[in-house]
């Protein structure tokens, strides 16, 4: 509030935009925004194929809940140190690595077949989501460099939005 009564009594202050205005002008962060969006998708879908996967050749939710457990392993421990790698490297070239090793993490998933198998994912799946750690603050961290000033508030907002709707959209079998 106090920001816009300032922007009305001084011409020269230009006011923030809008989420729509934000993706229709800037390019860099249309592209940013738009390969998140895909990459939670897939992120969701990856997921529900690993529940299923593991349903399938073990008929119990008690692995399940050890996956749960697996997946929140990553950040317990590389959350400190991957705030600190996406400030000193490049936050560009982290997110291309990080993405790509993901991709051939995710690969690994296919070759899970039998119930002798079911460790593979847990081994992959931490890898993944290490792998996402670092690439999730080499993101927000770019935010800055690739919006304006006016456009920064659309920006975090519209990126926060996009996480929070990722989260609030359980799977099937996380609401069974």
């Amino acid at each position: 509030m106090v920001e816009v009564a300032k922007t009305r009594n001084n011409p020269d202050i230009t006011p923030p935009i809008g989420y729509v205005q934000l993706l229709r002008e800037n390019r860099a962060f249309r592209q940013l925004w738009l390969g998140q969006v895909v990459s939670q998708m897939g992120d969701w879908f990856n997921t529900i194929a690993i529940y299923t996967i593991i349903l399938n050749l073990t008929g119990s939710g008690r692995y399940i809940g050890l996956l749960m457990v697996a997946r929140f392993l990553p950040s317990f421990f590389f959350g400190s140190l991957s705030g600190v790698v996406a400030d000193r490297f490049s936050r560009r070239s982290i997110m291309i690595v990080s993405d790509l090793l993901r991709a051939v993490v995710v690969l690994g998933f296919l070759f899970i077949r039998r119930a002798d198998q079911l460790w593979l994912i847990y081994v992959l799946t931490v890898l993944q989501l290490a792998l996402s750690t670092f690439f999730e603050p080499a993101k927000t961290a770019a935010i800055p460099s690739i919006v304006s000033d006016r456009q920064l508030v659309a920006a975090r907002a519209q990126r926060t939005r996009a996480d929070d709707d990722s989260r609030s959209r359980p799977s099937r079998l996380e609401r069974a």
